[in-house]
C-alpha cells in the first residue's frame, strides 16, 4: 500500500515519495531557476515526507527573546512570551493600581484568544491564551511557543463580535477605556 499526504496547497493528495521528490527538486538550483513548484519549496509536509527539514523556515520569533504585546528585545520573558515592563503594566491593570498605588486613569482591556493552525504533520491544533490585547499578539504568541506551527488558520478573541467590534462602553478607544 503506497503511503499519502494530503497537500493544502495544492488540494491534492500525493504518494509520500512524490512529495518529497517534489521538495527536494524545488530546493534545487535548477527548480528555483525554473520556478518549479514555489509552492512545495518551504513546505513544511514536504519536509516530512523527506524527513529532513533542512529547507525548512521556522518562524523568526520562534524561541527568540521577542516579546510578544510590545515586539520589544529582552533578556527575561514571563512564560516565554511577555516582557518585565508588559507583565507590570498587566498586573497593574488587574489590581487597578499603579506601581505608587494611586488609581489608574486608563485601564486596558485584555481578552482570551484561542488559535487554530495546521501543525507539520498536517494536523490541526488549537492553543488557548488567557490575556491578549490584540490578535497580532496572539499570532506572535503562537509562533514564539509552538515548534510544529505550519500556518495560523484563525484567531478568535472571545469577547468579540464576530465581525470585530466590542461588547464595551462607547468611552472605550483603541483598547483602553476611561475610568471616572
Amino acid at each position: 500500500m503506497v503511503e499519502t499526504v494530503s497537500c493544502l496547497e495544492y488540494s491534492a493528495v500525493f504518494s509520500k515519495s512524490f512529495c518529497a521528490a517534489s521538495h527536494v527538486k524545488a530546493n534545487s538550483s535548477d527548480g528555483i531557476g525554473a520556478m518549479f513548484r514555489t509552492k512545495c519549496r518551504y513546505c513544511l509536509i514536504g519536509a516530512e515526507s523527506l524527513g529532513s527539514d533542512q529547507y525548512v523556515k521556522r518562524s523568526v520569533l520562534f524561541k527568540s527573546k521577542v516579546c510578544a504585546r510590545c515586539k520589544r528585545q529582552s533578556s527575561r520573558l514571563v512564560n516565554g512570551l511577555r516582557c518585565i515592563s508588559c507583565y507590570n503594566r498587566e498586573r497593574e491593570n488587574f489590581l487597578g493600581l499603579n506601581k505608587h498605588g494611586n488609581k489608574l486613569k486608563l485601564v486596558r482591556r485584555y481578552y482570551p484568544a484561542r488559535v487554530t493552525f495546521i501543525t507539520l504533520t498536517g494536523a490541526v491544533r488549537e492553543v488557548e491564551f488567557k490575556k491578549v490585547m490584540t490578535k497580532n499578539e496572539a499570532r506572535r504568541s503562537v509562533e514564539l511557543t509552538q515548534p510544529d506551527l505550519a500556518k495560523i488558520l484563525k484567531i478568535i478573541l472571545l469577547d468579540r463580535c464576530p465581525h470585530g467590534t466590542r461588547l464595551v462602553n462607547a468611552s472605550e478607544t483603541q483598547g483602553t477605556t476611561q475610568i471616572n
